[in-house]
Order: structure tokens, then sequence, then C-alpha cells
């Protein structure tokens, strides 16, 4: 079973849980820098085993979109 998308990016980011939301992003949550990006792309590549295109990885920049690619492809969310 598959870690799920909001736990994931919490661990990640290094923040409480209750602070990852459907809109949290680049833009909301300060943990949320370029790098982490970049981490936070990485885990949901190797945790849901898929590979974004470059379009995606740019367009990732919230919660919310991640989880719209990720169903995009049939992963179960």
């Amino acid at each position: 079973m598959s870690v799920p998308l909001l736990a994931l990016l919490a661990d990640v980011l290094d923040v409480e849980a209750g602070r990852v939301t459907e809109d949290s992003g680049r833009d909301v949550l300060p943990e949320w820098t370029s790098l982490a990006h970049i981490q936070v792309i990485n885990a949901v590549e190797e945790a849901y085993g898929v590979v974004l295109s470059t379009h995606e990885i740019d367009q990732a920049r919230n919660v919310a979109a991640l989880r719209s690619f990720l169903t995009s492809r049939g992963v179960p969310l």
C-alpha cells in the first residue's frame, strides 16, 4: 500500500501533517523551496512508481496539481 500523498509531502518537507493541504505548495509553505521541490518530485515518483514529465514537474506547484497528475496516470490515491 502506498503512503498517502499528504503524509508523504509532510515528511519530505519536514512539517506537521496538518499543515499540508490540497492548496499547499511553493507559494504557501515556506519550506517548499526550489530544492525541496526537487525532493518532493523525487519522493512522489519513487512512492508511486511514475516519472513526471518536465512540464508536469514545472506545473506541480501545489498538492492539487500533483494529485491531478497522479490520478491522470491511474495512480489510486
